[in-house]
């Protein structure tokens, strides 16, 4: 009879010890760690370019240019072949208008029609042009500007005309460069009668 009592015993302790696991096998295991959606991080859309950077600069900058030309003069019923050349300084004030000063040397032979009366002669002048650069290689000018007939000399009044055959842009640099034909043409007024000279020109431009 005693060991009824002691059986019993062991059983209950027996059974305290397998219930505890057995509700912890039985358990749910808890769900994965799942980020809320609205809380993903998107993928990071690319940076839009400054609209500044989308346009080509555009800015005021020195310009200068040269040319050797070749033409006519005709002054007071006497004419002939003109040699010479023209520098210009100024400043490109954009890629449309450029303001600067134009000076020309030449030499040539003038003499009359149907006679042997000639002579060498020299004519010099500067001027103060504005220009109209049109799609990168076009350009029309106009200006004032004083003259001098070998020894007389008076007002002037210029106007110019051309293109850049061969034109590119300077690296790192708003400014144009290239190969300019063009054509001057120049009316000096001096003491009652009117000198005239029309010259064509090859030369270079940075505008």
């Amino acid at each position: 009879m005693r060991r009824l009592p002691l059986v019993a015993a062991t059983a209950a302790i027996f059974a305290l010890c397998i219930n505890p696991a057995q509700a912890q096998d039985e358990a749910p295991a808890p769900p994965p760690d799942v980020a809320p959606a609205a809380m993903a991080t998107p993928a990071a859309a690319p940076a839009a370019l400054p609209a500044t950077t989308l346009a080509r600069a555009d800015g005021p900058r020195f310009r200068w240019g040269y040319n050797l030309n070749l033409g006519l003069e005709s002054v007071a019923g006497f004419s002939g072949p003109m040699g010479g050349m023209d520098l210009r300084l100024g400043m490109q004030m954009n890629d449309l208008l450029g303001i600067y000063v134009q000076s020309f040397l030449a030499f040539g032979k003038l003499g009359t029609e149907g006679s042997v009366v000639s002579g060498w002669t020299g004519t010099m002048a500067l001027a103060a042009m504005a220009e109209a650069t049109l799609k990168d290689r076009f350009f029309a000018g106009a200006g004032v500007g004083y003259g001098v007939l070998n020894n007389p000399s008076g007002f002037m009044l210029q106007a110019r005309v051309g293109g850049y055959p061969l034109m590119s842009r300077v690296k790192d640099s708003v400014r144009r460069k290239g190969l300019m034909v063009g054509l001057d043409m120049r009316t000096i007024f001096v003491d009652g009668y009117t000198g005239v000279l029309v010259m064509g020109s090859v030369g270079y431009e940075k505008y």
